[in-house]
């Protein structure tokens, strides 16, 4: 922004990418179902994020035999000692258990 800024116009820009937009992507996410459907796909698709998210989320709506399968499986993949060392701290707080494959 600059003084030379028309106020007015940047305000309709604003407007029209909230409305067209940002609402109509948070509107994808009306429920944690909606929020685990996504992420699973995203997933799915090879788009990675923190690989705990989902599996501190299906242990907060009680799903943790899912929670616990992920877990498991993201300790035997993760490849730095930094990594799994974070890993075992979270799954004991998230009452989880870690193991590594033979």
């Amino acid at each position: 922004m600059t003084i030379d800024t028309n106020v007015e116009q940047l305000k309709r820009m604003i407007i029209k990418d909230i409305t067209e937009y940002i609402l109509p992507h948070l509107r994808q996410f009306e429920s944690i179902n909606d929020v685990i459907r996504v992420m699973e796909l995203r997933e799915k698709d090879e788009i990675y994020e923190n690989p705990h998210y989902l599996t501190v989320i299906y242990c907060s709506i009680g799903e943790m035999e899912k929670a616990q399968g992920r877990m498991a499986r993201v300790f035997n993949e993760l490849k730095l000692d930094s990594q799994k060392e974070f890993a075992r701290g979270l799954a004991n707080r998230l009452g989880l258990h870690v193991y590594l494959r033979k």
